[in-house]
């Protein structure tokens, strides 16, 4: 702007030849700055506007973790990025010049909850040499999470967090979440978490993970699954006993069972409206993204209120 009054200032006055001229192509730049301008501000907004919702949901996270209530229980899940194999104290010649190595994938598991009146925060590291990072993997190690977590009838309400990726923002996860919650849970909230969320629970177990690997690997060689279970199992043993006895650190090898399958898909929609805003959105599309789910970071249903079919799927948005 300052460059621009300069500009201005320097014109030459109109009794100069040519004063006109200058001036007509001053403003013509002029307008060509400021439309500019006025797209770089439409942008700026959207950014303002997309990281206070990082920031509202991020004090929203954070005060589940400090302020938990009784009756809720908090889980966040993740797939980290996949590790290879070997791993050793010294890498041989073959390791090195090997074009495909083996990967290993984790699906982490943060979970915090009450039961009789001790509060735990367990974080689970289920791995795999089945590299689907889809919502069959998510959702089956999700029921089994939930048996391994012991709960009571006390825990009403559970509040889920996971980010945007396919394997969680899709139909696949959302139904099955159901069917797995609806027997345990009267109320269940899915928070979908914004980009550039920041670092939470699960990418603090990732680099835990990815230091006990490294540490074993000091000693020992890691040549398949088995022993990067061996390499985790050793590494958070060692945190534990560094650690609050209330954290807890567990990990599991995980063969994944067939999960899809046509005849659990109802053919019929019906759903309460259960929530201050009645708003009902119905989604059709194959087994794809919903694209509703991008309306709002949060969903909440009620698992026996509601069915949904392969092709059509009724969310209550917040």
């Amino acid at each position: 702007m300052r460059r621009m009054l300069a500009a201005r200032a320097a014109l030459p006055v109109p009794d100069v030849a040519g004063a006109l001229g200058a001036r007509l192509d001053f403003h013509k730049d002029e307008a060509d700055a400021m439309a500019a301008l006025a797209k770089a501000n439409v942008i700026l907004e959207c950014c303002e506007h997309h990281f206070s919702g990082v920031k509202r949901q991020h004090g929203f996270r954070e005060d589940k973790v400090d302020n938990l209530e009784h009756h809720c229980v908090d889980i966040q899940l993740d797939f980290m990025e996949n590790m290879t194999t070997p791993l050793g104290p010294e890498e041989a010649q073959d390791w090195f010049w090997a074009t495909a190595r083996q990967s290993i994938t984790t699906l982490g598991f943060y979970a915090h909850y009450w039961l009789n009146g001790v509060e735990h925060h367990q974080y689970f590291h289920f791995i795999s040499d089945i590299l689907n990072h889809d919502s069959a993997f998510a959702v089956q190690a999700f029921g089994d999470l939930l048996l391994r977590l012991g709960l009571s009838d006390q825990h009403t309400v559970l509040h889920v967090f996971a980010d945007c990726g396919p394997h969680f923002r899709s139909y696949e996860f959302l139904w099955c979440l159901v069917e797995v919650c609806k027997s345990k849970f009267p109320t269940v909230f899915l928070h979908f978490l914004l980009e550039h969320h920041g670092k939470g629970r699960n990418d603090g177990q990732f680099g835990l993970q990815r230091r006990w690997a490294v540490d074993y690997a000091r000693d020992h060689v890691i040549s398949d699954v088995s022993d990067m279970k061996g390499a985790l199992e050793a590494g958070a043993m060692m945190t534990m006993s560094l650690d609050p006895p209330q954290l807890a650190l567990h990990i599991t090898l995980w063969c994944l069972r067939r999960l899809r399958n046509q005849s659990l898909w109802t053919n019929s929609i019906t759903a309460r409206q259960t929530c201050k805003s009645n708003t009902l959105t119905a989604c059709e599309s194959s087994d794809t993204l919903c694209p509703c789910m991008w309306l709002s970071s949060r969903i909440s249903f009620t698992p026996t209120d509601l069915q949904m079919s392969r092709k059509e799927l009724a969310l209550v948005m917040l």
